[in-house]
C-alpha cells in the first residue's frame, strides 16, 4: 500500500480550526507546509465524515485526522460512528475528556473527538490556567461563541487564537495530550517531504 506523504487535517468548525492551527504550531518544522492548505475546514460534522470517506482510495493510505465535538450529532454520522476508540476518555457525551478514534479498516484515518464540546473545553482550560473567556473578549453563550469564532476565523490576533496560544504556552495537560497525539499519529516529529 502506498502511503501519501501529505497529511490532511479536517476540523469541523471555525473554533476547531483555530485549535488545530494551534496544535500544529507546535511542529515548527512543518509550519510552512501545513499553512499551504493541509487544514481543510469543514462546515459540520457530516461534512467531516464525507470528506474523510472521500479521501480513502484502495492502494493508498493518506493520513487524515478529523477534529470534531463528541455531541449528539456524532452517532448520527454513519462513517464516523464506525470509528473505534483507541485511546483517551469515553464516547459518553460530557465525560470530560477527549477520545481518540480510528477507522477499523482504514488505520491511516483517525478522529479526535473533543468531549465535552469545544466551547466547554475552552472555558474549562481558561479557568484552569487562571483566566476567563471574557478576559479575551470571547462570549460564553454558545450561539454568540459560534458567531464570534466565525468572524474571527482568519484573524491570528483574535481573542480565541490568543487564548489558545496561552493554553499552549502553559502546556496544560489537556492541551499537551492533544498536541502529542496529533504529532504522533500524523508523524509530525520530522519535516514533511
Amino acid at each position: 500500500m502506498q502511503h501519501l506523504s501529505t497529511p490532511l487535517f479536517v476540523p469541523e468548525c471555525y473554533a476547531d480550526t483555530a485549535l488545530m492551527r494551534t496544535l500544529l504550531r507546535e511542529n515548527s518544522a512543518n509550519q510552512a507546509r501545513l499553512r499551504a492548505g493541509f487544514v481543510n475546514h469543514q462546515h459540520g460534522i457530516g461534512n467531516v465524515g464525507n470528506l474523510m470517506a472521500s479521501q480513502w482510495q484502495p492502494g493508498t493510505a493518506r493520513r487524515v485526522l478529523g477534529l470534531v465535538d463528541l455531541d449528539r450529532k456524532f452517532d448520527q454520522q454513519p462513517y464516523l460512528s464506525a470509528f473505534t476508540q483507541v485511546l483517551g476518555g469515553s464516547r459518553v457525551r460530557g465525560a470530560a475528556q477527549h477520545v481518540l478514534l480510528q477507522h477499523p479498516q482504514r488505520p491511516s484515518q483517525v478522529l479526535l473527538a473533543l468531549n465535552p464540546v469545544f466551547e466547554t473545553w475552552l472555558a474549562t482550560r481558561a479557568t484552569e490556567i487562571g483566566t476567563t473567556l471574557a478576559a479575551y473578549g470571547i462570549p460564553a453563550e454558545a450561539n454568540a461563541f459560534k458567531s464570534y469564532s466565525r468572524a474571527e476565523d482568519k484573524n491570528p490576533d483574535s481573542g480565541l487564537r490568543r487564548l489558545l496560544d496561552a493554553i499552549a504556552v502553559a502546556y496544560h495537560p489537556a492541551y499537551r495530550a492533544l498536541a502529542e497525539f496529533v504529532a504522533q499519529v500524523m508523524d509530525l516529529t520530522r519535516p514533511l517531504p
